[in-house]
């Protein structure tokens, strides 16, 4: 039987046979090489872009969509004082608060309390000077009291009872101005009575300019 002898490859051949096999694998790896900016949001899948592959400072103001951070979610403790409200800190009253939120107390700009006597409690008032009951009871009847030296001229008041002295059915009026029986200077009445009539209570007064 005959036989047949391949015949070898010489040298030559054989590096060039590894020389093409090389370079087909690197025409290969080139082929799966991504080129610069060829990925976007399609290549992207969910959750694969997580904060530790966030540089430092890379989400600026002008990456963040308008009115998508909200409230719940700012450390309120990081933020400084709002413009112009630094004085609601130690305010007193609405008055020189620029924010009434954080005022200690928000007071009326004038108020009384005044006995039934017509005497002013001055450690419970604020800017009226005085009171006193009308002279005249023919004319206007008693329990007219007449409050003087407000710090300003009123356009308002409202008056309460004082619980002390009145019942259930005792109540109080404010008129502003005056009337005859009241000293010079009065700028402001307050008339308390009951179901039977004009009846002399201690009240507390407010006043409004």
């Amino acid at each position: 039987m005959t036989r047949l002898h391949g015949k070898r490859p010489s040298p030559a051949m054989v590096v060039s046979i590894v020389a093409l096999v090389v370079a087909m694998a690197g025409t290969g790896y080139a082929q799966f090489t991504l080129p610069d900016k060829s990925v976007g949001t399609r290549q992207l899948k969910n959750g694969a872009v997580t904060n530790k592959k966030l540089r430092t400072g890379a989400v600026t103001d002008v990456k963040i969509t308008k009115n998508t951070i909200t409230g719940d979610r700012i450390k309120l403790s990081t933020l400084g004082t709002v413009p112009k409200a630094n004085k609601a800190n130690s305010a007193t009253s609405a008055n020189s608060a620029i924010s009434a939120s954080s005022a200690t107390s928000a007071q009326p700009t004038a108020f009384a309390h005044v006995h039934k006597t017509g005497s002013l409690d001055t450690g419970n008032s604020k800017n009226v000077a005085s009171a006193a009951l009308n002279t005249d009871t023919i004319t206007n009847g008693p329990s007219l009291y007449c409050i003087q030296g407000i710090a300003f001229t009123p356009r308002g008041g409202q008056a309460t009872v004082d619980g002390n002295d009145g019942g259930g059915t005792d109540a109080a009026q404010v008129s502003l101005g005056t009337t005859t029986g009241c000293p010079t200077g009065t700028q402001a009445m307050v008339y308390t009575f009951n179901n039977a009539g004009a009846n002399n209570d201690g009240f507390f007064v407010v006043f409004y300019k």
